[in-house]
């Protein structure tokens, strides 16, 4: 089998402190035949400089290079023009804080190798959390351990997005034709991956193929923000591929999201305790609707 072409790509935002080290995790990937591409999204800082200055030393290890500036549009958005620019057959987006392990690519394209499975559209695998410093503080590990692509994936994901970005390894054309990015969103990988599952299979590989730089500007840290979204896309989710959905599935998703209200309003707003409560026993008792997911954002509202 040829080796093709992977696209790596790269939304980068006031991250002078991390983007060279993020640029020279790509230049050492063991596999051969790659493209660059990096869009930076209004950064005030000298991260696109910088980036410039590695594109002028490094371009030769690259078969395509593409560094881009734009007035800033934010996360989702910039990951489609990414997706629009790439040309290779594999797809793979990653932080400009991040950090990619030698083998990654290549291990994940060994696992397709092997697996010959011509509807897998996403590989992807385990990560480490890294301090602002690259030091490692913890695993970022999924608890999906299943190491062979899988169908109708989405019945693990809506109970937990097990995926990691920068791990992910995704067929550029399937990430097209179910819509690339939605840019509704802020957490925009999720919806990807729910989408991708309910046409195509996913894998994973159980080895650490990257660092998760964890540090005070990242949006999840912001768990109400990250909660309100995660329901919002389920609600979606629903909307667009409910028919398609095991009913236990969606009762489990249910019970899990208003459990997580729950929780919220006990420690931010206990006055929707009593309300909560009652969702949270009323949850086993019914199969819920897409309307139901978008009540519980209403709560998030509250706070």
């Amino acid at each position: 089998m040829s080796l093709p072409l992977h696209s790596v790509c790269i939304p980068s935002y006031n991250h002078e402190r991390y983007i060279l080290d993020c640029l020279n995790s790509v230049r050492r990937q063991t596999y051969p035949r790659l493209e660059l591409i990096v869009v930076d999204d209004g950064s005030a800082d000298q991260t696109f400089n910088l980036a410039e200055q590695f594109v002028a030393e490094h371009a030769d290890r690259f078969e395509r290079v593409e560094l881009l500036r734009q007035a800033n549009r934010g996360i989702a958005p910039t990951c489609n023009r990414l997706l629009d620019l790439a040309r290779g057959e594999w797809f793979h987006l990653f932080g400009s804080d991040d950090m990619l392990y030698p083998e990654k690519i290549a291990a994940e394209w060994e696992a397709c190798c092997r697996w010959r499975e011509p509807n897998l559209a996403l590989v992807h695998a385990d990560a480490e959390l890294i301090d602002a410093e690259g030091n490692v503080v913890g695993p970022h590990c999924s608890s999906w351990k299943t190491e062979e692509p899988v169908a109708r994936a989405f019945e693990t994901l809506l109970l937990n997005n097990y995926i990691k970005t920068p791990t992910a390894m995704v067929r550029r054309d399937a990430l097209v034709e179910m819509g690339g990015y939605a840019e509704t969103f802020t957490i925009e990988d999720y919806f990807s991956w729910l989408k991708l599952s309910s046409k195509f299979l996913i894998g994973k590989i159980n080895k650490v193929v990257c660092g998760y730089r964890w540090h005070g500007g990242n949006y999840s840290a912001d768990k109400k923000e990250m909660l309100k979204e995660t329901i919002a896309i389920h609600h979606k989710f629903i909307e667009e591929f409910g028919d398609n959905i095991d009913k236990n599935v969606l009762m489990k998703c249910y019970q899990k999201d208003v459990r997580r209200v729950w929780r919220w309003a006990k420690k931010e707003n206990r006055n929707l305790l009593p309300v909560m409560t009652k969702k949270v026993l009323g949850s086993y008792l019914f199969c819920p609707d897409k309307e139901n997911f978008k009540r519980l954002t209403g709560f998030l509202q509250m706070g």
